[in-house]
């Protein structure tokens, strides 16, 4: 599938090193479309990339004396994939809460949502395929939902997490 992102799985520099992820696509042609969440980080995600074409990512591990590199070659198809989930940012309620929104990114051009709770107490989902839902029954505690986006086209799903924490407010601090 093209433009979902793609999750890449290099393996973790030791202290003394860094490591950097390039891309080329085809026949060794720069591919600046590709953006990464983060060129240094092994789980880097990378977004942009299009229809039917072969994309090489390379992982270089480097430290003052040396570096060598491993590659993984991603083929995309014809089909788009889901946008990449957003759960929303994560948020602290009072303890008198009993119910909040959840608020993931809308669905579009043939995707489906859906709400997933991950942990934390009982709570009911009001309609689990609805973006902008709510949840009732919640009582203090951390909750964890997963907002997941998918399409019919045989794409990997995208997800994304949303922690809520209900807390009582802490105790009045006093210095002295």
């Amino acid at each position: 599938c093209y433009g979902s992102p793609v999750t890449l799985e290099g393996n973790a520099p030791l202290p003394n090193e860094t490591g950097t992820w390039t891309v080329r696509k085809g026949s060794n042609q720069a591919a600046p479309e590709v953006v990464f969440s983060s060129i240094n980080n092994p789980n880097a995600t990378a977004t942009g990339l299009l229809a039917n074409t072969a994309y090489t990512f390379t992982w270089t591990l480097s430290n003052s004396c040396n570096s060598n590199s491993s590659n993984v070659v991603i083929t995309t198809t014809s089909v788009q994939g889901p946008k990449q989930a957003d759960a929303g940012l994560d948020r602290c309620l009072a303890s008198s809460t009993t119910n909040f929104a959840l608020a993931g990114n809308a669905p579009t051009g043939g995707e489906t949502g859906t709400w997933v709770k991950i942990s934390g107490p009982n709570a009911t989902i009001t309609n689990a395929s609805l973006y902008n839902t709510t949840v009732t029954g919640v009582s203090t505690g951390n909750y964890v939902f997963q907002w997941r986006l998918s399409n019919a086209g045989g794409c990997a799903t995208t997800v994304d997490d949303i922690q809520i924490t209900i807390s009582e407010t802490p105790t009045t601090a006093n210095a002295g």
